[in-house]
């Protein structure tokens, strides 16, 4: 990979916000199942995903914002970390539970805007780079894998982590070791995280706010966790693992189904396939020898017999 300062600096810049969006997000669900309980995880982890989509969203019209008062991007990075230390500084060391959720969604609602702000760079230098997703991935090995043959096989291999997924939570429930549902969750989540980045940053470049959409692969993912826990936690909690395997059936069969529809199934061309078809092509768009002929007589105003010494000669 031909790396610039540019791209060197959105890379590390990607790093770091992905490394404290993760620690922070590790602290915030281990004090708060210490302060209020087990039971309080995973609603309280989805409440401060869902502050980090606003964060992702509101970032786009506040940067507008500020560039028609003359203001630049650093100014909008700038007015989102005081934002985020406070909560941060509670996260680390909390006060109470009440007093650390709602500066946990504060400070997360920060780190979107942050987030939103690191995509949107990435997006700026990596964009129609060969090995996006690699650097979308930098903290993760997905990268690496979807960037195989230009990211020709992304689709596929987003497939076989979604069935590898659906399967580890049906030996969970029929009586295997819950340490496979953890593995396969910390190896899949990077898979996830990496295509939904990828795959929005590529796009944004092309889009009429590539602000927005810079960022909304995480935003995404985070939305969707957001969406899902309060029913997944539901699900898991009744003890009804027969409701629970058609669940994750179901959600797996509409994934596909997704998939098939974004057309994510279909192989792309690689580049020296795109080269030979667009040989192919110039081939067939070029005029023949009789359209030639009849531009030339056209073009003169040949008489009949000089156009007959023409065919002749050509």
């Amino acid at each position: 990979m031909n790396l610039s300062k540019t791209k060197i600096n959105a890379l590390l810049a990607l790093a770091l916000f992905t490394f404290a969006f993760l620690a922070a997000e590790f602290r915030f669900d281990i004090n708060i199942g210490l302060l209020a309980g087990a039971e309080r995880v995973v609603l309280a982890q989805g409440f401060i995903l869902g502050a980090s989509v606003l964060g992702f969203i509101g970032y786009a019209p506040l940067l507008g914002l500020a560039q028609r008062k003359g203001h630049s991007l650093a100014a909008v990075n700038a007015a989102a970390v005081p934002i985020v230390i406070p909560g941060l500084a509670q996260i680390q060391f909390p006060t109470g539970p009440l007093t650390l959720e709602i500066l946990g969604r504060i400070a997360f609602f920060g780190l979107g805007l942050l987030g939103a702000a690191t995509h949107h760079a990435f997006s700026l230098a990596f964009q129609d780079g060969p090995k996006l997703a690699t650097g979308a991935g930098a903290t993760y090995a997905a990268g690496v894998v979807f960037d195989l043959a230009e990211r020709r096989y992304m689709g596929l291999v987003m497939l076989g982590i979604a069935v590898l997924s659906t399967i580890s939570i049906l030996a969970v429930e029929a009586g295997a070791d819950p340490n496979l549902g953890l593995v396969v969750f910390y190896l899949s989540s990077g898979f996830f995280v990496t295509f939904f980045t990828a795959t929005f940053t590529q796009l944004a470049p092309r889009m009429h706010a590539p602000a927005l959409w810079a960022g909304m692969g995480r935003a995404a993912n985070n939305a969707c966790a957001f969406t899902t826990s309060g029913i997944s936690l539901a699900l898991v909690t009744s003890g009804n693992v027969a409701l629970i395997m058609i669940g994750a059936l179901v959600l797996l069969v509409a994934a596909c189904a997704a998939f098939v529809a974004a057309g994510l199934f279909r192989l792309p061309q690689t580049e020296q396939e795109r080269k030979h078809q667009q040989l192919a092509e110039e081939a067939l768009a070029a005029p023949t020898i009789e359209e030639q002929r009849q531009a030339f007589i056209t073009d003169h105003a040949l008489t009949p017999r000089e156009v007959d010494v023409l065919v002749a000669v050509t």
